[in-house]
């Protein structure tokens, strides 16, 4: 069995290096560079499965936490309440990016819809029956006035 500090220590580890993944991923969202999210989203997902293995294995093991000196559990208490407080501005910034991507969508979605009623009057017949809009017509020019 490992030492508990050494426990405590790669608990640690894997919540700042998560809170750091997060943190870069609020200021992608902020900026609205999206396809940049999916390089950090592996190594967040890496994480966020490490630290989810270390919590279970340390409450399957409370004495683990119990036998650490008392700084190290308040070490500890604090970096988690941390953590979730990032998550939880991880997740409006998400919930706020997705809210504006949709918005998006459905304006450029309405405003597609709105030219295509626009056009529909001069379009011919075969194209309101969803029959492709362009044909070939046979045209020859007589250059003698």
């Amino acid at each position: 069995m490992t030492d508990p500090l050494e426990r405590a220590a790669v608990l640690l580890t894997l919540i700042r290096e998560l809170q750091a993944v997060m943190q870069r991923e609020n200021a992608l969202l902020r900026d609205l560079r999206l396809a940049r999210l999916e390089d950090l989203a592996a190594t967040k997902t890496t994480l966020a499965e490490a630290y989810e293995r270390e919590v279970r294995s340390l409450r399957a093991a409370p004495q683990v936490i119990g036998a650490l000196p008392a700084e190290a559990r308040i070490v500890l208490e604090q970096a988690t309440r941390d953590l979730q407080a990032v998550q939880r501005t991880n997740l409006h910034a998400l919930e706020a990016a997705k809210a504006v991507v949709e918005s998006i969508l459905q304006r450029l979605g309405d405003s597609l819809a709105a030219h295509e009623r626009r056009a529909a009057p001069y379009a011919s017949s075969t194209a309101r029956r969803g029959e492709p809009r362009g044909r070939v017509i046979a045209v020859a020019f007589d250059r003698r006035v």
